[in-house]
């Protein structure tokens, strides 16, 4: 909400369109259009200052298959597609096999960038062979939807099964409910991580 209206997002059973219905405080309906994308899950959205919208969807690939399947999506007040930025997901940068796994997806909007903090399962690790869960934050700019490496985490904590996003007026502030590396509830802003909570 921006205190004047409610926008709501969300996607079809089928995973192939996404509606964007915009509400008065009154929850009268005011607005509604639709986005047709080819990747199945919806992994939330956010609004600029200019009343532009901004969509994550993804699909899951298979263990060794490194196309896109990570797109944050840049749409115009009226839904018409602007642009669209897809992170390098092969082992070096993100390594994003199943997107959004075990874990939830964030989207914010702030100080024109775009922030994204989701969880995901990567490929089949070479050492030891396993396909590992962990959180990772990628941040762009919202006007060009160039992507701000030196902001961005390709991890942020092991087995981050829940995530949390928030902007603060200045920086973005992100959580993580992680069970490894760290063990509990971590709090990070500007790459700086502290455990606030921990248990056995």
């Amino acid at each position: 909400t921006d205190g004047k209206k409610l926008t709501v997002a969300w996607m079809e059973s089928n995973g192939t369109k996404v509606h964007i219905q915009e509400f008065t405080n009154d929850f009268e309906p005011e607005k509604e259009f639709i986005y047709n994308t080819s990747f199945p899950i919806f992994g939330g959205f956010t609004k600029d200052n200019k009343g532009n919208y901004f969509l994550v969807v993804a699909k899951k690939n298979r263990d060794g298959e490194f196309s896109p399947n990570i797109k944050l999506v840049k749409l115009d007040p009226k839904g018409k597609e602007l642009k669209s930025f897809s992170p390098n997901i092969d082992r070096e940068n993100f390594d994003v096999m199943f997107p959004i796994e075990a874990g939830t997806s964030r989207v914010v909007f702030g100080n024109g960038k775009v922030a994204v903090h989701l969880g995901k399962t990567q490929h089949k690790n070479k050492k030891d062979g396993l396909n590992h869960q962990s959180g990772i934050l990628f941040i762009v700019n919202s006007d060009t939807m160039e992507f701000l490496k030196d902001e961005s985490q390709t991890w942020t904590a092991s087995h981050s099964f829940d995530q949390r996003m928030i902007f603060d007026g200045t920086d973005f502030v992100n959580l993580d409910l992680a069970d490894a590396f760290p063990r509990g509830i971590a709090i990070t802003k500007k790459k700086s991580s502290k455990l606030i909570f921990t248990y056995k």
